[in-house]
């Protein structure tokens, strides 16, 4: 009984990490036109641009109106992961918030 115990929870231990990566997700970018970004991608992949250009967004946007939606990623984005497709006005309006 103390086996079947024992295999059971192993097994699930095991599970969940059968299929992972061994790392995080890379970017599916390979020329960056952002210094930010570009760092992002070669520190943590996608989570880490993600997180970047959230913590950015959060500083430099400006705050919405009141019973306005704030900024979203589709602001830039036209589509989201995996590929995070730019709008043709992206790369200017990051600029235009200070992004380099």
């Amino acid at each position: 009984m103390i086996r079947l115990a024992l295999a059971t929870t192993l097994a699930l231990i095991a599970v969940p990490t059968v299929g992972r990566s061994a790392g995080p997700t890379p970017c599916v970018a390979r020329s960056f036109e952002t210094e930010m970004v570009k760092a992002a991608c070669e520190k943590g992949g996608q989570d880490e641009a993600r997180k970047q250009m959230s913590a950015f967004i959060l500083k430099q946007a400006p705050k919405p109106e009141k019973g306005k939606p704030a900024m979203s990623c589709k602001a830039c984005h036209s589509s989201l992961a995996p590929k995070f497709e730019r709008t043709p006005d992206a790369l200017s309006f990051y600029k235009a918030l200070g992004g380099k």
